[in-house]
């Protein structure tokens, strides 16, 4: 019987767990985030995500799947499919995400591919994202409800770290609030939600953040999260967009 159950709570309690840890962190070691901010944050993810954090719904077009073979040999030979912009999303993306979790749970560099034709490199795949954080952080959940547990924590990470960069530049509370809202859900980062393209975007206000902690104050713990900021940047799994992003910061 479909209904909502217990369990549909996990992607969005799992959300909360990470963003208060997230939280601590940053009050003990950098910058704090007031409580009224995190609230406003948590507002706003569950009005764009509700619906997969804490609703039992799954943030990928899997509908295509039902109007392609082995599924849709019974349908129309040409079906219509709601939007065939997402259709990388359940042909390569996932399936990607999918064998990398399968190789590193049986203990196996995820390095070769053997289910794409005559194999293709799966480590060296943008796409598969292997030790991407953003994508890493929801290896918990099941690979559907670690779609949209990914997603959240790509528009939260915009959030914090471009509100803490704005106040760094000395702007006050309000304004610096609103900018963060303004980029994080921007067109950018929401049309590419669900693509590895969106890790750039996503991280891109963690790496300003940590530049200017670093140039105002150079403290070990500044130029330890840099380091992060960059190799978070560089396994973002879309190289185009990781250096642009990185070569402008240079």
């Amino acid at each position: 019987m479909n209904g909502w159950h217990l369990k549909d709570l996990v992607p969005g309690l799992y959300v909360a767990l990470l963003a208060l840890l997230l939280g601590r962190a940053l009050r003990r070691w950098f910058d704090p985030v007031p409580g009224r901010v995190w609230a406003a944050f948590g507002a706003v993810l569950l009005l764009l995500l509700g619906p997969v954090l804490v609703g039992g719904r799954v943030l990928l077009p899997v509908e295509i799947l039902t109007r392609t073979p082995p599924w849709g040999v019974l349908r129309p030979a040409r079906p219509e499919i709601a939007n065939r912009l997402q259709l990388d999303l359940v042909s390569q993306i996932t399936p990607a995400l999918a064998l990398v979790r399968r190789e590193v749970r049986a203990g196996e560099w995820p390095l070769w591919n053997h289910l794409a034709g005559t194999g293709m490199p799966l480590l060296a795949d943008p796409q598969s994202q292997p030790f991407q954080p953003l994508v890493v952080l929801a290896w918990p959940l099941p690979l559907d409800q670690a779609a949209g547990v990914t997603a959240a924590l790509r528009v939260l990470a915009a959030l914090v770290f471009l509100f803490l960069f704005l106040r760094r530049q000395g702007l006050g509370e309000l304004p610096a609030l609103a900018g963060s809202l303004a980029y994080s859900l921007g067109g950018f980062l929401l049309l590419w939600l669900g693509w590895p393209i969106a890790n750039s975007a996503a991280l891109l206000p963690l790496l300003l953040y940590a530049l200017a902690l670093t140039v105002d104050r150079g403290a070990r713990r500044d130029f330890l999260l840099l380091s992060v900021a960059v190799a978070s940047v560089l396994l973002a799994g879309q190289p185009e967009t990781a250096v642009a992003i990185l070569c402008n910061e240079a």
